[in-house]
């Protein structure tokens, strides 16, 4: 038996990528084994291993078919150990020891001093409410010598099993908040039953760095986290610092490293690939839906709920009567679109909200340079190549408050009992109760946007769904596509990624078996 490792750089990191010659994985039921090559020269950079609550089983040697390397043996599957060069902490040649049994430092501990945990992966209910523990599995990208990009995972990206089939990308909402996405990730796919052929993953676009001694001990030099300020990474912006990645390529970076697991042999039974954006995670995954290359990868669908606003694809916006003043009125077919009055609706096309994309936005949106003349052949390829692409869109049928507009009739759903949320600049309440409108996924804050860049889609986040699907179908009919509509759907419930999430349609996407789904839904 002889397996190698090999480094192929891809969009600024390296993958460790396994080469395996007349050789399969050693197993004992759901645990297997992992052959790292004793090559010093190719050692990759050191990642952080996912920490089992059980010890880890290492294996190295040259006899027994085992010629070079080390193994490790875990219930997460297939491990490899990129840190291993066939040299043990003190640097003695133990190539030879046929076993090696090791446990970790349990539980994972920071070795950074003068450094708390952020303030946006404070919020953690779900990760106590189902006892996990986030900080064990806690991996990374390496973008570049400076700078890291931090994921929660189940397995890390060097990891190799034969048991997934699923990889689950979830993303935060705009409070940054990963840890709990993560978490409801992971509880998801069990109550789901899905645990064991599922990858679930949440890359942190957080609002300030943090050192990499904090993230992973094993991360090598003083690196940095690629950081977002002003949320800028909802709409694809680049990193707050030169040299740190936009969020659009933290994304197609991800997908790529997962298409390559299953090409190497890594995970070679991935059939499914999905991005999962709810609030804020569906804003960044409807805009980089369109603008990426990556996105018509066959393996992958975009799952997206209820988001803020969308991007136009045209200079047209619903009409006054689509735009209602009320929550009860919200569920309404938009079939009239115009250009709106600038003087109502100043900036209501500039970029996120449309396709103005300007030359003082591209320093903080590079990924957009290619896209942003009207008569950019890489615009024209996104609009041809949007429709074939397998996005997904839902909104809950009580995400239709708006305590933040003036005039607004807000229904009695969006004054929920014990929530105090603000700003709330008109002191909208009922029988004493203050109106929310980002319930239940916030208690304390309200989110829809009332710029008048949003207000020029509708009202609401229910009333900006509908409007969008039907404007992006107009748009194509008109391209001569007269057949196109986006799959969607409406579920019960306000602002609320569970119920988004296991509503039955949404779940069968996610974690049926097999490929992604192309069927439309009924609304």
């Amino acid at each position: 038996m002889r397996r190698r490792f090999m480094l192929f750089p891809l969009a600024g990191w390296a993958i460790v990528s396994l080469a395996t010659d007349n050789a399969t994985c050693i197993e004992e039921i759901d645990d297997v084994v992992l052959l790292q090559a004793r090559q010093p020269s190719m050692r990759p950079e050191r990642s952080a291993l996912a920490v089992s609550e059980h010890p880890f089983q290492i294996l190295q040697g040259s006899g027994g078919g085992l010629p070079f390397g080390r193994c490790i043996v875990s219930r997460f599957g297939c491990i490899a150990d990129p840190n291993y060069n066939g040299m043990d902490d003190d640097d003695a040649d133990v190539s030879d020891v046929p076993w090696v049994n090791w446990r970790p430092p349990l539980p994972f501990r920071w070795t950074c001093e003068n450094f708390t945990r952020p303030h946006q992966l404070e919020r953690r209910q779900p990760c106590i409410d189902f006892n996990i523990k986030e900080e064990h599995q806690q991996s990374y990208v390496r973008w570049s010598d400076k700078f890291f990009i931090p994921i929660f995972s189940t397995l890390p990206f060097y990891a190799m099993s034969h048991h997934i089939e699923n990889a689950v990308i979830f993303s935060h909402g705009i409070s940054g908040n990963a840890a709990m996405y993560y978490c409801d990730g992971v509880h998801i796919a069990e109550k789901q039953r899905a645990s064991r052929t599922t990858l679930t993953l949440a890359p942190y676009f957080g609002d300030t760095p943090m050192p990499s001694c904090y993230w992973d001990s094993k991360i090598p030099g003083n690196q940095t986290s690629a950081y977002w300020p002003s949320g800028r990474w909802l709409s694809g912006g680049d990193g707050a610092e030169e040299g740190m990645p936009s969020a659009f390529d933290v994304l197609d970076t991800i997908i790529l490293g997962l298409v390559d697991a299953k090409k190497t042999g890594r995970f070679p039974n991935l059939k499914k690939i999905t991005f999962a954006g709810f609030s804020a995670g569906c804003q960044l995954g409807s805009r980089w839906g369109f603008f990426s290359e990556v996105a018509k990868e066959e393996m992958l669908q975009i799952i997206v709920g209820d988001c803020g606003t969308y991007m136009y694809l045209s200079e047209t916006r619903p009409t006054a009567e689509c735009r209602k003043s009320s929550s009860v009125l919200a569920n309404s077919t938009c079939t009239t679109f115009k250009v709106p009055s600038t003087t109502e609706f100043p900036g209501y096309n500039d970029y996120k909200y449309g396709l103005n994309i300007s030359e003082s936005l591209l320093p903080s949106y590079s990924y957009l340079t290619d896209f942003a003349t009207p008569d950019s052949p890489m615009l024209e390829q996104a609009f041809q190549d949007f429709p074939k692409k397998n996005i997904k869109f839902g909104c809950g049928n009580e995400d239709s408050c708006n305590c933040q507009a003036t005039n607004y009739s807000n229904a009695d759903w969006c004054f929920p009992k014990k929530a105090v949320c603000s700003p709330d600049p008109f002191g909208y309440s009922l029988a004493g109760r203050n109106c929310c409108d980002t319930y239940p996924d916030s208690t304390t804050g309200n989110f829809v946007d009332s710029k008048p860049e949003g207000l020029a889609q509708g009202t609401n986040r229910l009333e900006r769904h509908i409007n969008w699907i039907s404007h992006v179908t107009d748009f194509y009919h008109q391209r001569g596509l007269t057949d196109y509509e986006p799959i969607h759907l409406i579920f019960d419930g306000g602002h609320n990624a569970d119920a988004f999430y296991t509503h039955p349609t949404v779940a069968e996407w996610i974690y049926g078996r097999g490929k992604p789904s192309r069927e439309k839904v009924t609304v």
